[in-house]
This record gives C-alpha cells, sequence and structure tokens, in this order.
C-alpha cells in the first residue's frame, strides 16, 4: 500500500476511534432507560451466561469517566488486559503505517496465546458459577454510581 494510503487510512481509522471514544464517554449503556445503540451480548441474552467480554461497554464508559473502580466492577479482565491491548495496538500502528518493526517476541509464542486463551476460558467459567464468593466476578445489572 503507497505511503499517502496509509496516512489517509490512519487518520480514518483516528477519526472512528475518537468517534467511538465521544460515544461511551457520551452514552452510559448502564443507565436507566438508556439507549445504546449496540446489541446485547448474544451469550448473555439467549443462554443466559456471562462471556469475558460482557460488561465491557459499561467498563470502557466508566474509565473514560475515570471511574477505575466501576470499571472494575463491571469487567476486571478488561482493565488488566487493557496495558497488554494498548501495547498490541501500539505495535500494530508503529508497524503498518509507520514502517517502524517494533515487536515483542512474547506476543508470537504460542505458550503465551496458549495461557491467554486459558484465562479467558477460566474467566468466563468462573464468571458464571452461582457462588456468592464469585459475584465480583459478574457485572451489575444496574447502573454504578459516579
Amino acid at each position: 500500500m503507497p505511503k499517502h494510503q496509509k496516512k489517509i487510512l490512519f487518520i480514518c481509522l483516528c477519526i472512528i476511534s475518537a468517534g467511538a471514544f465521544y460515544l461511551y464517554y457520551t452514552y452510559n449503556p448502564a443507565g436507566a432507560g438508556s439507549y445504546f445503540p449496540f446489541p446485547q451480548c448474544p451469550s448473555k441474552k439467549f443462554l443466559h451466561l456471562y462471556c469475558p467480554g460482557c460488561g465491557t461497554q459499561r467498563a470502557v464508559h466508566y474509565l473514560l469517566h475515570g471511574n477505575i473502580w466501576a470499571a472494575l466492577r463491571y469487567n476486571i479482565l478488561l482493565i488488566l488486559l487493557l496495558p497488554l491491548s494498548a501495547v498490541l495496538v501500539l505495535q500494530f500502528v508503529m508497524r503498518h503505517f509507520f514502517d517502524i518493526q517494533w515487536d515483542i517476541a512474547l506476543f508470537r509464542k504460542n505458550g503465551f496465546l496458549f495461557a491467554l486463551g486459558i484465562i479467558l476460558v477460566l474467566y468466563m467459567i468462573l464468571r458464571n458459577v452461582p457462588v456468592p464468593a464469585l459475584e465480583f466476578l459478574r457485572p451489575p445489572e444496574e447502573a454504578l454510581p459516579y
């Protein structure tokens, strides 16, 4: 892809990302009677099970408002994996848009990817075990105060 097309694509992705951040900042998907334009989690809606991503939209909303405690309550794994995700996004952007080869070998190791997959599966299982001690893993149904 020519360099000018990469720049245009990068600018478009930045604008889309800024729009998504604005949307998540402005609209509270956990608010009572709130209309949020994204669909509910199919796993929760049809199977009545919390997937590893359940609560992510609400967690991002609270995180953008600086309420880390509320974000943790909605999806603790998302917040814990956020630094890893940020590094992966930065690595992708540097490689594909700026032609800077910055690579972290750990991300390519099968053991790391397998461990990450196991963490996601265990998180989903533990979120759905009806034990009061594991309640902190499930997102609250009601909106939390700011």
